[in-house]
């Protein structure tokens, strides 16, 4: 018989914040173990995306982060944020019927930045829904696989992992305004 992953698991979904006005996962919360994260989202005005958190969404997004077994998404240097907590990803490479997805998943992988990511092979990139299913109890049962890859993505893209990226900013802002 097949299993309900719900039976077994809780669901966060974090809508994408481009997206968050039309609602689209609205029709899981009728699902005891799902929670659509919808709130812990400013958007504004004032950028151009219309995202602009607060340190408390970042704070709430960063325990998100912190208590998933499994991060499932589609291409997006959110993985970054995942790989700091040492989380594995499984990302969406294939077109889905459920969505009102404009570009198709071969495209958007075909970019610059997450290029940069995959060059590693630190996350699985699953061509269906069942392959998502497999890997989450392949991670759940053993989260240890691909770490030596996440880990190589964080030393070559992010730097250090230290949570001060702001301030080195704004030290090299505020030297450059002095000279």
């Amino acid at each position: 018989t097949k299993e309900n992953i719900l039976d077994k698991y809780n669901l966060i979904i974090r809508p994408h914040f481009s997206n968050l006005k039309d609602k689209p996962y609205d029709k899981f919360k009728k699902y005891k173990n799902v929670y659509i994260d919808d709130k812990n989202v400013r958007i504004t005005n004032m950028f151009g995306d219309s995202w602009d958190p607060t340190k408390e969404n970042m704070n709430w997004l960063a325990q998100i982060i912190k208590v998933s077994d499994v991060v499932v998404t589609f291409m997006t240097t959110f993985v970054l944020d995942v790989f700091c907590y040492d989380k594995p990803v499984i990302n969406i490479n294939y077109d889905s019927n459920l969505s009102q997805q404009k570009v198709p998943m071969k495209a958007l992988y075909n970019c610059l930045h997450y290029n940069a990511v995959l060059a590693e092979d630190p996350v699985i990139l699953a061509k269906n829904s069942q392959e998502i299913m497999v890997w989450i109890d392949k991670y759940v049962k053993n989260p240890v696989i691909k770490g030596e890859e996440r880990q190589k993505v964080l030393d070559k893209l992010c730097y250090k992992v230290d949570g001060q990226s702001s301030n080195r900013i704004a030290g090299v802002i505020l030297k450059e305004l002095n000279k």
